[in-house]
């Protein structure tokens, strides 16, 4: 997606929002910020209607935007509250549909050569380079997988 103009945006509503200001004007350190993300709720714009808990439909995407003046590094654009994630959806054809997730499907849905935006094209913008948003999806994936893990032991504990 490829639009350039800066988005009408209120002081910060959110928490995340404030916590960018923070970054922005060094009151807090942008990795404090990412664990923040990951421990909040953020929306994203689909082309498919979700619940944000099922199984999406096949074929279901998430809009990725570029990534500033790199054209051809595709990001994926999270946002930090509804209001904003609505708002962009007029520059978003064909994504029409927000979802409200956890950080962490946020992240496991950012592609290894994919880095993440957070409210693109606001004032209260966040960029998470390929490098920290790989780093941490792989924390999730290990996360996910120790979860499953347990979860089938306690099964078959439970079957015995």
């Amino acid at each position: 997606m490829e639009h350039q103009e800066e988005l009408l945006d209120d002081t910060a509503t959110s928490r995340l929002e404030r916590l960018i200001e923070d970054v922005r004007e060094r009151r807090l350190e942008p990795v404090d910020f990412v664990k923040a993300l990951v421990n909040d709720q953020v929306y994203l714009l689909l082309n498919k209607p979700w619940d944000g808990r099922s199984v999406p439909q096949e074929n279901t995407s998430m809009l990725l935007v570029s990534d500033g003046p790199n054209r051809n590094q595709a990001m994926l654009a999270v946002f930090s509250d509804e209001r904003k994630a609505k708002a962009f959806c007029d520059h978003a054809e064909g994504f029409g549909h927000v979802v409200k997730v956890p950080g962490p499907v946020a992240f496991l849905g950012v592609a290894a050569d994919q880095g993440m935006i957070v409210n693109p094209n606001f004032k209260n913008t966040f960029r998470i380079t390929i490098a920290a948003a790989a780093e941490v999806r792989g924390t999730m994936q290990q996360r996910l997988a120790q979860m499953t893990r347990q979860d089938t032991a306690g099964s078959t504990e439970t079957a015995a």
